[in-house]
């Protein structure tokens, strides 16, 4: 993990393996973040979920997929 200048973390928020985030960074609380290369002056809110399979079905030919 590499973390720029002038960074804020809320509480109980995780910053998993293979992260680079820039300067001036805030995260919320309750933030999980894996695999990601996140810029300078940004704002990620509470509750957010960033690097991770997404979550979410849809038919297809009669099946029911996971759409990551």
């Amino acid at each position: 993990v590499i973390i720029g200048n002038n960074f804020s973390l809320g509480n109980y928020s995780t910053i998993d393996h293979s992260c680079i985030i820039g300067n001036n960074v805030k995260i919320g609380h309750n933030v999980h973040l894996s695999n990601v290369i996140i810029g300078d002056n940004v704002v990620i809110s509470s509750g957010s979920k960033i690097g991770q399979s997404g979550f979410g079905f849809t038919y297809y030919k009669k099946d029911i997929i996971k759409i990551f």
